[in-house]
């Protein structure tokens, strides 16, 4: 019910905007875009590879985080519906909230949390970001598979 009154209330609002911006002679604003595969992609891997070099958020940086996302209207059974990874296992938010390069994928001014420095990458840390890389990589083929069955 919550998402359809905020779907409402963003629909009453672009209206209400492009009124005024009619009356003022000012142009429309140009409408969001939404951010293509190769963009949320290359977005990721620049978070898995900060999670090698740099390592995984501190737990006081992710609990702070995670305290944010466990009320979020986006948060569906631990995942986030803004993120992008479609159920994959490593956008879990308990997941997602450790990796420190990460951000909430919530438009500005919504965003609840930013990007935060590493406690220190180690071997550890490269593989689980080279783990998580490649079952990234399994989850798209096999959802689209799904998705596009031959």
């Amino acid at each position: 019910m919550k998402e359809f009154i905020e779907q409402h209330r963003q629909q009453f609002l672009a209206k209400q905007e492009a009124k005024l911006n009619a009356a003022l002679g000012l142009d429309p604003p140009a409408p969001a875009k939404e951010k293509s595969f190769t963009s949320k992609a290359k977005q990721y891997l620049t978070i898995e590879a900060e999670h090698a070099i740099h390592g995984p958020a501190s737990a006081a940086d992710a609990a702070a985080r995670r305290a944010k996302c466990d009320p979020c209207e986006w948060n569906r059974g631990g995942h986030c519906q803004k993120c992008g990874c479609r159920g994959n296992p490593r956008g879990q938010i308990v997941v997602r909230v450790t990796l420190a390069g990460a951000e909430c994928p919530l438009p500005e001014p919504e965003k609840k949390w930013r990007a935060v420095k590493g406690i220190g990458g180690s071997l550890k840390t490269a593989g689980q970001a080279l783990v998580g890389v490649a079952g990234t990589i399994a989850h798209q083929l096999i959802g689209r598979r799904v998705q596009n069955p031959k």
